[in-house]
């Protein structure tokens, strides 16, 4: 990782702010997500702690918190805004609670969690002011299964990017049991990323999926974030 990350440039504390990005995650809250990671808590449990884990470095410690702002769906076969409108990273909570099977569990619509993101993604970057600083997104998709409709899916992720270009990033994680069917679903995820060798990783435990997220916008923003 740190071949991939030893070109970020570390920006300046007392910089005004010089670019404006929007994390959007996507968590998802399906019912297999009640399984067990390997850090012998639910998947569910281990995405929420990484959430407020990865809050908690924006709010507290990056020194350049004021680019980014954040939005949270949570989804099973429809999706639930959480963090809706975007936020700026120092108005997150930290402390909420981000456990995506709460209020779900059911069965897998990636693609619909996608649509609520292009929803959000659009209202950003058509707020971005005329020959102001650069506005991006950053979709981050976490999921530990197979999308009931994975055509759906593709066919949302190449519309996202024929529509946004290069202002929007894709990123996927898929959270592993290990089990060997978990294969198409981790295969979907590499096909809609922006780029699988950066912006796809298979995570067992919660602190693998903070630290992708982290490294995702890192490597989007081209800035070392914590």
């Amino acid at each position: 990782m740190q071949e991939r990350t030893s070109s970020l440039r570390i920006a300046d504390a007392e910089s005004p702010q010089h670019f404006c990005e929007l994390g959007v995650l996507l968590l998802d809250g399906s019912g297999s997500m009640l399984a067990k990671s390997s850090d012998q808590v639910t998947k569910a449990e281990a995405t929420a702690k990484a959430t407020r884990e990865l809050f908690d470095r924006f709010k507290n410690r990056s020194r350049i918190a004021r680019n980014f702002r954040f939005a949270l769906i949570t989804y099973d076969h429809q999706p639930t805004p959480i963090i809706d409108p975007p936020v700026a990273a120092k108005q997150l909570d930290e402390h909420g609670d981000y456990n995506p099977v709460h209020g779900h569990g059911g069965g897998t619509r990636i693609w619909k969690a996608l649509e609520e993101a292009e929803r959000i993604v659009g209202q950003f970057l058509a707020g971005a002011p005329k020959d102001g600083i650069p506005y991006r997104a950053v979709i981050l998709l976490m999921t530990d299964g197979l999308c009931n409709q994975p055509d759906r899916t593709r066919d949302t992720a190449r519309r996202i990017k024929e529509r946004f270009g290069s202002s929007v990033t894709i990123a996927g994680a898929f959270f592993s049991s290990g089990d060997s069917f978990e294969q198409a679903g981790a295969q979907l995820l590499r096909e809609i990323v922006d780029d699988p060798e950066l912006y796809f990783a298979t995570v067992t435990t919660g602190d693998q999926l903070r630290d992708f997220f982290t490294r995702s916008l890192s490597t989007a923003s081209g800035v070392i974030v914590v």
